[in-house]
């Protein structure tokens, strides 16, 4: 296209944006989950947006109570889990249902949630304390608070057995089998883990302060 000012050559582009103006409720997303349908979920400021196949985002999450929408997991059967505030919710069959401590209070802030092979959800909180869960048939059965378990920001279920946890100060934890063991290694000062998978041949991917990295299989 010849314009005034040049020649405007216009195509597909290979990054698509999503924003207010495309129709989600905030631009200030923390969270974001692609589900095995297609659906994209987004933890957006105070409202769970989704993504659907078609491309048009819709507020599936209104009858969420909240403001931070902090992390977002599918289990194996399909449901939806999402950190919200300091609770953690259940949505399955249109409808929300909230998770609590065995005590009934909320689970607080969730910064990590994954499940293992023995169909555990295990949720990293920030608390207040910090704390880890381990959750089955939608109850709290166990907790693993600090200074017991090391402080995680992010956690993934080993291939084989048990779980990994990205800790605050860089290192990495594995618990199996009841029995937490630390890996450190060589970092930059004052990183934390912010993102960590576990591939299936059992190399750790993760994501630092200062740049992504690979941990060896262990």
């Amino acid at each position: 296209m010849a314009t005034a000012k040049g020649l405007d050559c216009f195509r597909d582009l290979r990054v698509s944006s999503f924003s207010t103006h495309e129709g989600l409720s905030a631009d200030a997303v923390d969270s974001v989950l692609a589900s095995r349908d297609g659906t994209i979920w987004i933890g957006n400021a105070s409202k769970l947006d989704v993504l659907g196949p078609g491309g048009m985002p819709s507020q599936a999450g209104n009858a969420l109570q909240g403001h931070q929408v902090t992390s977002i997991l599918e289990d194996r059967i399909g449901r939806l889990w999402a950190g919200i505030d300091n609770t953690l919710t259940i949505y399955q069959g249109r409808r929300f249902r909230q998770i609590k401590r065995q005590d009934g209070s909320p689970v607080g802030v969730v910064t990590g949630m994954t499940e293992d092979s023995e169909n555990n959800i295990w949720v990293e909180t920030m608390g207040p304390p910090w704390t880890l869960l381990r959750i089955q048939d939608q109850k709290v059965r166990e907790t693993f608070p600090a200074p017991q378990m090391p402080l995680a920001r992010k956690i993934a279920a080993d291939p084989q057995s048990g779980i990994w946890l990205g800790l605050l100060n860089g290192d990495l934890a594995r618990y199996r089998s009841g029995k937490t063991e630390i890996f450190p290694y060589t970092h930059h000062p004052g990183s934390r883990v912010n993102e960590l998978i576990a591939a299936s041949d059992g190399s750790i991917l993760g994501t630092l302060t200062g740049g992504a990295t690979t941990f060896p299989a262990m």
